[in-house]
């Protein structure tokens, strides 16, 4: 800190006893024509430094220096200069002691900051699973777009068999007009089908882009290139996945790291239960400098006068004129402290005059009220703590577990429908070697079709299903972003200017 004064002051006395000017006059006026005023100049500049340690103590050093002149002529100096430099040391012993006590808000706040990332590292991981929940979701409506075309392309093939049939005389009406009424049915489906198609292909360019309304995107269709693939088995006990999930979790670092928070606030507010009790250690060195002053001073005194005669005949007595008064006049010269502000600064750094003191200062509240609303406060917020870790905790575990028993169940799913997809099949192509020779009818083919369908869908829905569940068991374990290949520690150290290829970003070298 610095602060710099400047001050012209004429002040106006009655009593000139009491101003210091005595009963002479100011500047060598007679105390007659005397007007009581004073006339001071003065500037003064300040200069300090304080420091706040994390153990509590508070160091501080200050300058002064100040050069003044006044009217007032009894001043040793005028004008003069002084210097003081004073070196405090306050340190607590009770209330306020120890690193905690100080730097409780810097732990805090780092511990936010780390909240921070975490949460950004979880908002992370929701997209990602996100973003392939909608990914395979697409290519099951792709796939089901498929299976949808096979279908009408063998509903198409069948209603022109049984019609040439009927052309001939082979096949009854009726089975011509059930093969019209499947084909009809499964066109409607394939549309439905490709709607779903496009509504999924619409919610992945909004995950996927910046700008799903970008020109370059309109009337892109999105491929997807990864095959439906079976997940790899996981050979995993639930207590062994539960304690991956309990390291790797975002959700459950934020809440130890609140935890903690809690935890710092109670020790901080169990010291400000106690006393104020401060030890201060002070040095103060002054120095001092001006223009000397150079004080008059005139003495009466008796004595002869050698012009006068010593016997007055008029008289006839001794002259009168022979002894009076006579004025002795002494100039006095004070050089005790001269020079200026070097000189003044000098002698401050040498101590000449130093100050040295001590103080132990006792602050003691009575019953401390608000010291113990705020420790009562920080109790309850760290139960509150305690519970939501708690809460976080059996949240994971449950997860977990859902996770294991969706995946497992999925994978039953997969092989259970894998076996009626192939009965189905066996069984519709049978039907069609049937209707071939005559020993069926084209209802019948038609009933195994839709069979087949159904099968198909059901697989291909149940596989979906199976990588699905295993994304949400990664998310459960927190390992998406591992399983995925991807890295957030160069945007957590603030390296976020990197050209990303993401479909919709605008060209920054455009003008």
């Amino acid at each position: 800190t610095s602060s710099f004064n400047l001050v012209q002051q004429d002040s106006v006395f009655n009593n000139p006893f009491f101003a210091g000017i005595g009963s002479f006059g100011v500047g060598g006026v007679p105390k007659a024509t005397l007007a009581p005023v004073i006339y001071g100049h003065a500037f003064n500049s300040d200069f300090g430094y304080t420091q706040n340690f994390s153990t509590g103590t508070q160091a501080s050093v200050t300058l002064d220096i100040s050069r003044q002149s006044t009217s007032i002529p009894i001043d040793l100096f005028n004008p003069y200069v002084q210097s003081t430099m004073t070196v405090q040391l306050t340190q607590p012993l009770l209330n306020g002691f120890g690193r905690l006590a100080n730097t409780r808000y810097i732990i805090e706040a780092r511990n936010t900051v780390k909240v921070g990332q975490s949460q950004f590292r979880q908002q992370v991981i929701t997209s990602v699973t996100t973003i392939a929940h909608d990914y395979w979701e697409l290519v099951y409506a792709r796939e089901a777009v498929k299976v949808e075309q096979v279908t009408v392309a063998a509903d198409q093939q069948l209603y022109q068999n049984n019609k040439k049939q009927q052309q001939i005389g082979t096949m009854a009406p009726l089975d011509v007009i059930d093969a019209q009424s499947q084909l009809a049915t499964d066109q409607q489906a394939l549309v439905q089908a490709q709607t779903v198609q496009l509504l999924d292909q619409t919610n992945l360019l909004v995950d996927i882009t910046k700008d799903p309304l970008a020109a370059p995107l309109q009337g892109v269709e999105i491929v997807p290139t990864t095959p439906i693939y079976n997940p790899t088995p996981t050979d995993i006990s639930l207590e062994d996945a539960v304690g991956e999930a309990l390291q790797n979790r975002p959700e459950i670092e934020q809440a130890e790291l609140n935890l903690k928070n809690a935890g710092i606030e109670i020790k901080a507010a169990k010291n400000g239960l106690l006393p104020t009790l401060n030890l201060t250690g002070e040095y103060q060195a002054v120095g001092l400098g001006g223009r000397e002053t150079k004080t008059t001073s005139a003495t009466s005194i008796t004595g002869p006068d050698a012009a006068a005669p010593i016997w007055d005949t008029t008289l006839g007595a001794p002259s009168p004129t022979l002894f009076q008064a006579l004025t002795q006049t002494t100039i006095t010269n004070i050089y005790h402290f001269p020079g200026g502000v070097g000189n003044s600064l000098s002698r401050m750094f040498r101590a000449d005059a130093p100050t040295i003191q001590g103080t132990i200062s006792l602050t003691l509240p009575i019953r401390n009220r608000a010291a113990q609303a705020n420790y009562a406060t920080a109790e309850i917020n760290q139960r509150e703590q305690e519970t939501s870790y708690m809460q976080t905790r059996a949240t994971i575990i449950q997860n977990v577990r859902q996770a294991l028993i969706t995946v497992e169940q999925d994978r039953a799913a997969v092989a259970a429908a894998q076996e009626a997809r192939i009965y189905n099949q066996q069984s519709y192509d049978d039907e069609v070697k049937k209707l071939q020779l005559g020993t069926s009818t084209a209802f019948t083919v038609v009933q195994k079709q839709q069979l087949l369908t159904v099968a198909e869908g059901t697989e291909l829905r149940d596989r979906i299903n199976l990588i699905e569940a295993e994304l949400t068991y990664q998310q459960a374990l927190g390992k998406t972003l591992q399983d995925h290949n991807i890295s957030i520690q160069g945007v957590m150290a603030g390296n976020g200017n990197q050209n990303m290829n993401i479909p919709g970003t605008p060209d920054k070298t455009l003008p």
